[in-house]
């Protein structure tokens, strides 16, 4: 494959081709400091794009990270329809585009492989029979997960019933707190509705996962959304998605998933460091455990997530909680001797993690303090809501032009078609989708 005499080949892999949508060889290339796929297609040449993790030191970093091999996902989603009571100009997923007929009940059925069942469009709750779908869904033993752009969830006796049918987490639309970005991003002004939408899911006591769209234009309010973890304690999750190569917008809006992790260090105290090294810990943990017992994966490498204790000044970060450069050391080394190796690292965590931590550490002793205050939820069995943790998370969404098949075998956010009942990574359902439009 051709290459210039600067450019630095970090990986080969494989990618998909912008025209004929094959799977073709790749390389992933350091250019300039800035990490790219090149793919070669036998038909169609050459072509190039921005990796989705762009910046050379998250990439490698990625690259170094255990992730449970051989493991099925444990997440699959599903588009319950393809209406949608808005018209995004930056809308991804196709929405009132496809003519496709919404997914059956019958199939619910078929999802008994999966723990965690999203329910997506669209927008779910334009389908009147929603709440017997998330029923079902609970009768079989999953955990149900509903996207909404909030504006039905503005309606109090709405969420009361969407509480009631046993919803276990919302993923709630909500890209900005300025009306201006709102109006670009979503084409109308929605403010009004985000904000008695948080109020009714915090009166009720629903975890929030709080996603937003980040672009050029509100890339500078990050920290006001990430804020919003102080006001309303049920948002245990804050999502910033830079959806670039993707969407119905000019792409000249996007930023990379760099521009976003440069922001959120800009404007809070959370670095690069600490994602990453809490990222590997959430890991290393998952494959610590998957050689106890055999579970599936939960975590991949499409996202990178930094547990932050939320306190009244500052945001603390895992790191700065636990000391995770030692830990993820111990855990690296426990494939061989993993008795002798588990038991060193049990009493280490027991010892200095915790006993001595609590002395030295006041980052520990405000996690502790705060999980005291929080203890009334376990006896509720509201353990979400017992977490004194905010999520914090960038999310990738890649496409045909810059998708990483070495990412994807290690998916664990699968999507279900609704007419052939097959399932595949979210990414790769994605693709398809856009093949077919």
């Amino acid at each position: 494959m051709e290459k210039n005499k600067e450019d630095k080949i970090l990986k080969e892999t494989k990618g998909i081709c912008d025209h004929c949508a094959k799977i073709v060889s790749a390389e992933v290339i350091d250019k300039n400091g800035v990490v790219f796929i090149r793919k070669k297609c036998p038909e169609h040449g050459i072509s190039e794009h921005q990796h989705v993790w762009d910046d050379v030191e998250t990439y490698l970093a990625f690259s170094k990270m255990n992730i449970v091999s051989g493991a099925a996902s444990d997440k699959v989603v599903i588009n319950l329809t393809n209406r949608c009571n808005m018209n995004c100009p930056i809308c991804f997923a196709n929405s009132n585009e496809l003519s496709h007929p919404d997914f059956p009940k019958e199939k619910l059925k078929d999802l008994n492989n999966f723990k965690y069942v999203y329910l997506t469009g669209g927008e779910p709750t334009v389908k009147d029979d929603l709440f017997d779908y998330i029923r079902s869904l609970k009768k079989q033993g999953h955990k149900v997960v509903v996207f909404s752009n909030g504006l039905k969830l503005a309606d109090k006796k709405y969420v009361l019933e969407i509480k009631k049918s046993g919803v276990d987490l919302i993923i709630l639309q909500y890209d900005s707190p300025d009306e201006k970005d709102n109006l670009l991003i979503r084409g109308r002004n929605v403010l009004d509705f985000k904000k008695k939408a948080l109020d009714n899911l915090e009166e009720f006591q629903i975890p929030v996962f709080l996603n937003a769209v980040v672009i050029k234009n509100n890339i500078s309010k990050s920290k006001e959304l990430i804020d919003l973890s102080r006001k309303y304690k049920n948002i245990k999750v804050m999502a910033l998605s830079p959806v670039w190569e993707i969407g119905r917008f000019d792409h000249s809006y996007f930023i990379p998933t760099s521009g976003v992790l440069d922001q959120i260090e800009t404007s809070t105290s959370i670095k690069k460091k600490d994602f990453l090294l809490s990222y590997a810990f959430l890991l290393n943990l998952e494959y610590l455990f998957s050689k106890i017992k055999k579970n599936k994966r939960f975590f991949s490498k499409c996202v990178i997530s930094c547990p932050v204790l939320v306190d009244e000044k500052e945001y603390i970060p895992l790191n700065r909680i636990f000391n995770l450069e030692k830990l993820n050391q111990k855990i690296e080394k426990i494939n061989k001797l993993f008795f002798l190796n588990f038991i060193s690292l049990f009493l280490y965590f027991l010892l200095v993690e915790l006993f001595f931590n609590f002395f030295r550490n006041k980052n520990f002793r405000k996690m502790i303090f705060l999980m005291l205050k929080n203890i009334k939820f376990i006896f509720k069995g509201k353990l979400f809501m017992f977490n004194p943790f905010l999520l914090l998370t960038v999310i990738t969404f890649p496409d045909k032009k810059n998708l990483d098949m070495d990412f994807i075998s290690t998916c664990n956010f699968y999507s279900m078609s609704a007419e052939s009942g097959k399932t595949m990574p979210a990414c790769l359902f994605r693709v398809d989708l856009n093949q077919e439009k």
